[in-house]
């Protein structure tokens, strides 16, 4: 053994300038030294850190294997020995840091990422900037979210059947046979299926003719979504006919052609209900919701509020969160959740100069829609209770409008801000009719009156009209015109003839105030339709009649005096016939 050794010292010398193979004839090229086997390893020497700390002198990059004080492979660097762990993190944890020196991180200008499943979810830039879903992050804490949010209430949508027109957002697919157009589906403000939370327009589809065999699916498109859960709500009703009717509601892949949830498949008993519900789908596919009904001469279906949304935002929670309440910092930037109290602005568009009194303004950049669960509205204000009739906006101290059907009813007086200062209507929007139970009543005190002269139109005047019958070019009951044949006739003047004989009965003139120059006063400008005030005609009717009256009586004194004139020569001549 000793002569093997020796024998091992005299050739290592010659060798070591070539590449050494122990356990290969083959040494890779690369390597001084290769070891190859399958069943063995290479042991370093195993020491304490006292045994190491023993060593006299060692050389830069000596390894040994510690058995105590965290045990582990340490080499020395030159200065002090070092544990290969403290070249890496561990992923079970590590010891011996220190915060100046181990880091995890860049040492050049360069920003580093965190991954999932191989997909970078959190970036550090090299200013220090933290973003959590942007690589990009502009701000000391940027975190970027995905949200969704679909809303159809169908109440800006028309009255009438719905397309079946696969580009519209909203479409059906019809599979009717021996059906009408009105056998598909329809946005209407009624249903014959029962929904008690519909309100107003809702989609409709109800029974048709007897040989009517319904298949309409009502599509309701969502688009792409690009986040993996969405909360899913609408209203619904269903009514059963018999077991062949159905109405089945699904969430749609129309990427994969695929149906992801079906929510309900109703055949056999009415349903007047809510449904709501969390779905997992796939991130960046189109989707939409799906409402089939199958009937023949059946009750049919209505579906209305429809909800899709989702938000994978922020989310803190410190014990005091609850819904309403948000987020307030102190004066070092601690921040909890808290009950909100008035600022001056909430919920980006409303605003509102916070004061002392209760006159502060306050307003809205967007419609605004009060009383309802609705949630669009296509008017500034619109205040609705949900009912067709009953709804009541109070103005003052007892002061109400209510609306009705097809009609506004006020609760009190309804009179001009300023005495004698406004009109009822104009040339340009005029009253169909106005009706009262005791007519009109014109202010006619003299002491309200000057420059009081007697009357010089007359009989003259009232001669030179001509009173006409006719019928208006258009006639119109709200907005529905009234057929031809269905029109009224109607008894009047035309108002460019009595321009011409009773000028002061003409309105040729309206007076404005400019909204956007209130500055210039009061102006006029020339009426749009020329219009008559009959009552101005009603005195020189009277001076006419009154004109007439003296005539009549004059003649009647005429009259009078040729009969005695006659009775005299009757009297003086007996005889004579």
């Amino acid at each position: 053994m000793k002569k093997i050794i020796y024998f091992l010292f005299i050739i290592l010398p010659f060798v070591a300038t070539s590449q050494v193979g122990i356990g290969t004839t083959n040494p890779n090229p690369s390597s001084l030294l290769d070891i190859t086997d399958t069943t063995k390893g290479v042991l370093v020497p195993r020491m304490t850190q006292a045994q190491r700390d023993a060593i006299t002198g060692p050389a830069t990059g000596l390894l040994i294997y510690q058995t105590n004080n965290s045990p582990g492979f340490y080499y020395f660097n030159g200065t002090i020995w070092v544990s290969f762990a403290s070249a890496g993190w561990s992923t079970t944890g590590n010891n011996g840091t220190s915060p100046s020196i181990n880091k995890v991180g860049t040492i050049d200008n360069q920003g580093f990422s965190l991954a999932t499943n191989n997909t970078e979810k959190i970036r550090v830039s090299n200013t220090g900037n933290v973003g959590i879903g942007t690589n990009a992050p502009s701000t000391r804490l940027h975190i970027v979210g995905s949200s969704f949010e679909y809303l159809q209430p169908f109440t800006s949508i028309a009255t009438g059947n719905i397309t079946t027109s696969t580009a519209a957002s909203l479409y059906y697919i019809n599979n009717n046979t021996s059906c009408g157009v009105d056998d598909g589906w329809r946005i209407e403000n009624t249903s014959s299926a029962n929904c008690t939370n519909c309100n107003g327009n809702r989609a409709v589809i109800d029974y048709g003719a007897s040989s009517c065999a319904q298949n309409a699916t009502l599509v309701v498109q969502l688009g792409v979504i690009n986040i993996d859960t969405v909360t899913i709500s609408f209203d619904y009703g269903y009514d059963d006919y018999n077991t062949t009717d159905q109405f089945i509601a699904t969430l749609y892949n129309n990427t994969t052609n695929s149906v992801v949830a079906t929510f309900f498949n109703l055949s056999t008993a009415d349903a007047n209900a809510t449904h709501s519900g969390n779905y997992t789908i796939i991130p960046g596919n189109n989707y939409s919701l799906r409402f089939q009904y199958i009937g023949t001469y059946a009750g049919g279906a209505t579906v209305d509020n429809i909800s899709v949304r989702s938000s994978n935002g922020l989310q803190i929670v410190d014990g005091f969160q609850a819904n309403g309440k948000v987020l307030v910092s102190n004066a070092t930037g601690q921040a909890t959740w808290q009950n909100p109290t008035p600022s001056n602005t909430i919920d980006q568009d409303w605003t509102w100069n916070s004061g002392s009194t209760n006159t502060d303004p306050i307003y809205h950049v967007a419609n605004v829609f009060i009383g309802s669960g609705a949630t669009t509205t296509t008017r500034n204000l619109q205040a609705w209770n949900g009912t067709a009739t009953g709804t009541i906006v109070e103005v003052g101290s007892v002061e109400y409008l209510q609306d009705g059907t097809n009609e506004i009813r006020v609760s009190d007086l309804f009179t001009p801000l300023t005495d004698a200062s406004q009109d009822l209507g104009s040339t340009a929007r005029r009253w169909t009719a106005v009706y009262a139970s005791n007519g009109t009543i014109q202010t006619s005190d003299e002491r309200l009156k000057e420059d009081i002269k007697p009357l010089e139109y007359g009989l003259e005047e009232i001669l030179k009209l001509r009173p006409v019958s006719f019928q208006w070019k258009e006639e119109k009951a709200d907005d529905f015109i009234i057929p031809s044949k269905e029109k009224e006739t109607k008894l009047g003047f035309i108002a460019q003839e009595v321009l011409q004989v009773i000028p002061e009965a003409i309105v040729t003139k309206d007076w404005f105030i400019d909204g956007e120059h209130p500055e210039n006063g009061l102006q006029e400008k020339e009426s749009e339709r020329l219009g008559i005030s009959y009552s101005e005609i009603i005195p020189v009717t009277i001076k006419a009649i009154q004109e007439q009256q003296i005539k009549i009586d004059a003649l009647k004194e005429t009259n009078k005096k040729l009969k005695n004139l006659v009775n005299q020569i009757k009297q003086s001549h007996p005889n004579r016939k």
